[in-house]
């Protein structure tokens, strides 16, 4: 399996590494399926790998291709339906202590970054009024 910094470009922030299931439904329920996926989360896209002796390119979906992400309440399971532009759509089961950093994530995906790069100015002399005035309350 490759890892975060052999799969991730340059100036590609990591936001995280997860064990997921991808989930098919059956008549009744949605059952995970095999082999586990190692997901890799970065402010770019969705890594996935098979966790399988035998290697496999990973599955890469960009930020440009999600169209939502939305939870999965079937009762049984923590999830995430992930939308895909085209039209395509992908359940993913997630272990119960994973899925509020990898639903997180992964919805933030969803939101296209903003075209406007702000690097703001920090001003000293604001910051020392600011402490100079709640240093007299």
């Amino acid at each position: 399996m490759l890892t975060a910094d052999e799969l991730l470009e340059e100036g590609e922030k990591l936001y995280g590494y997860y064990n997921i299931e991808i989930a098919r439904w059956t008549e009744t329920q949605w059952v995970g399926t095999m082999p586990p996926i190692f997901a890799i989360v970065s402010d770019q896209r969705l890594i996935m790998q098979a966790q399988t002796r035998k290697r496999y390119p990973p599955a890469i979906i960009p930020r440009s291709a999600i169209l939502r992400v939305d939870d999965l309440d079937d009762g049984r399971h923590y999830g995430l339906m992930i939308y895909l532009k085209n039209e395509m759509m992908m359940c993913v089961l997630i272990p119960g202590q994973q899925f509020k950093p990898f639903a997180r994530n992964m919805k933030s995906l969803a939101v296209p970054p903003s075209p406007v790069e702000f690097t703001p100015k920090v001003e000293l002399n604001s910051l020392k009024k600011i402490i100079n005035c709640v240093e007299c309350l």
